[in-house]
């Protein structure tokens, strides 16, 4: 990465068709990172499950959900629920 760059988050399909969602902190190596959906999601050909991860750490979809909705109502600043 470039000096003066940021964090970049990006989404990309691979050849076999599988997308993947990155986190790239600057100046280091990129991590599977998605609060969107899966991390890594799987052609349904390929009769995988989809995989989710925050910041690099793998979790369970029902895991994954907590975590994602627990983030939202302690860092919405429009959400009545925050305080």
């Amino acid at each position: 990465m470039a000096k003066g760059q940021s964090n970049r988050y990006r989404t990309f399909k691979t050849p076999e068709g599988v997308q993947v969602s990155i986190f790239q902190p600057t100046g280091q190596q990129p991590q599977f990172h998605s609060l969107d959906g899966p991390a890594l999601k799987h052609p349904k050909s390929m009769n995988k499950k989809d995989e989710y991860f925050i910041y690099g750490i793998p979790y369970s979809k029902d895991r994954w959900l907590e975590l994602k909705n627990d983030a939202k109502v302690k860092y919405d600043p429009f959400s009545s629920d925050r305080f």
